[in-house]
């Protein structure tokens, strides 16, 4: 159950009244953080935290997959499809998709 509500949004700012914890629980899933309390109690968070190539989700899972596929000779192909419902050329079509996104990230941050 959700203990805040928001109460006011804009471009670089949201107003949330709830706990201090809930606030702050809600401002580090949307790459915010809190930057002041004004009362009763109420929150304005300002989403503009710079995040690391490392905390970008977009940036870091085609890198795992496609370094799983560059180094495990081994994968277990038959319950990976189990596992996922899908056919090896499904598979294989994800892990090319993964390298594929892997290497567009590599080109837009090594510039």
């Amino acid at each position: 159950m959700k203990t805040f509500y928001v109460v006011d949004l804009d471009e670089d700012k949201v107003i949330l009244r709830g706990s201090h914890n809930e606030c702050a629980k809600w401002a580090d899933r949307h790459n915010a953080k809190v930057i002041g309390c004004g009362g009763d109690p109420c929150f304005v968070v300002r989403e503009e935290r710079e995040v690391s190539n490392w905390d970008r989700d977009d940036y870091q899972f085609p890198r795992l997959l496609a370094e799983i596929m560059a180094t495990q000779d081994k994968l277990d192909y038959d319950a990976l499809c189990e596992s996922m419902d899908l056919t090896p050329d499904r598979i294989n079509e994800l892990f090319d998709r993964a390298d594929a996104a892997w290497e567009r990230v590599k080109e837009e941050t090594c510039r």
